[in-house]
């Protein structure tokens, strides 16, 4: 995973970052693209999370909810 190396490079060229997750393999990692954010804060950094909104992701955590999979 090079997320992490590839955010804090860009964020150091200048460049906004939409990175999508993980956003490290471990908490350390996670923790240098979270310090080049703080040390660059005109430039926007986030981590993506848009697959929960997906119809289909909504559809399978309904049916996990209602026991129709899963334990």
């Amino acid at each position: 995973n090079l997320h992490s190396q590839i955010a804090v490079k860009a964020l150091g060229i200048g460049k906004h970052v939409l990175c999508d997750k993980p956003s490290g393999l471990c908490q350390s990692e996670a923790l240098k693209m979270v310090r080049a954010s703080q040390y660059y804060p005109s430039l926007i950094s986030i981590v993506n999370h848009s697959l929960r909104f997906l119809p289909a992701f909504a559809q399978m955590r309904k049916a996990i909810v209602d026991g129709y999979l899963g334990g």
